[in-house]
């Protein structure tokens, strides 16, 4: 009788091992089951992140062509061949001597000045801008002028 209850240690022992084993092998396996179907979520989301930062940039760049349209459309530089006055045409002629600058130019200089340098958004107005352009941004509520020196412009604020 003790030997038969000696030999049960053994085989209890064995049969514990070998249960423990097994559910040592199956917790592995949930675990990278579960970290594998985590990675899986993960790549997912990163997917669709991608797509919708893609959609958007497209969308940007389509806004800023039709922008880019429209201000060419409406708001064009003055002609030298223009029918008008004598004194139109001279002015005209003066202005393309210049080289004068569009209004999307005039307001992606502002803009990147207002990005690039925050502490100081203030751009020099020089002879390459058409004064109308100019009037027309700050009478619209789109610039304002330095308070110290009429002779420099920047975006307003936006909110």
């Amino acid at each position: 009788m003790l030997s038969s209850k000696a030999g049960c240690p053994e085989k209890d022992f064995k049969k514990g091992a070998d249960m423990a084993i097994r559910e040592a092998r199956s917790i592995e396996c949930s675990d990278r089951e579960n970290c594998q179907t985590t990675t899986r979520k993960t790549e997912i989301r990163s997917q669709e992140m991608k797509r919708k930062i893609h959609k958007l940039k497209e969308y940007h760049s389509s806004l800023m062509e039709m922008l880019s349209d429209m201000l060419a459309e409406h708001f064009p530089l003055p002609d030298p061949q223009e029918n008008g006055s004598k004194k139109k045409r001279a002015a005209a002629y003066d202005a393309a001597e210049i080289n004068l600058i569009s209004l999307s130019e005039i307001i992606e200089r502002l803009t990147n000045k207002t990005l690039e340098t925050p502490h100081d958004p203030y751009v020099t107005i020089d002879d390459t801008f058409w004064p109308p352009y100019t009037e027309m941004l700050l009478r619209n509520g789109i610039a304002m002028r330095h308070p110290e020196d009429c002779n420099k412009i920047r975006l307003e604020n936006f909110f």
